[in-house]
């Protein structure tokens, strides 16, 4: 498998619909996802339940969240990966349909789900 972000701890996976289902039952700023307490307010899980967990670019298809958090940090976060066609994995990132450089809105519709090989092609253009 390909290398995840540089020192992230993993404490396991959680499918997209479990994660989905943990964001709708949040009644507060938390969720639980396999017992662990995680913001539930998450402009990147909002974009991923809401806009989809397929690359726009490529049309990679994202399978799974791993529950992952650096090292200094005491809780947990959710990653979403696909498998790429070679068997590798692949983080899926939040991106600025227009560059927050160019002064692009941090809002939902100025968002898009994008895998990180192509997020890093196209960094701070509008288009790829």
């Amino acid at each position: 498998m390909a290398k995840r972000q540089a020192n992230l701890i993993c404490c396991g996976k959680a499918s997209i619909d479990e994660v989905f289902n943990a964001m709708d039952n949040a009644g507060s700023k938390f969720m639980t996802v396999q017992g662990q307490r995680i913001k539930a307010r998450s402009a990147r899980y909002r974009l991923f339940k809401e806009k989809g967990t397929v690359c726009v670019c490529c049309g990679l298809k994202a399978t799974y969240f791993r529950i992952e958090r650096f090292p200094a940090d005491k809780t947990f976060h959710l990653n979403l990966y696909a498998i790429d066609g070679v068997g590798h994995e692949v983080l899926f990132t939040k991106d600025h349909i227009i560059p927050r450089a160019h002064g692009g809105p941090d809002k939902l519709d100025n968002y898009q789900t994008m895998c990180m090989p192509c997020n890093a092609r196209k960094g701070d253009n509008a288009e790829i």
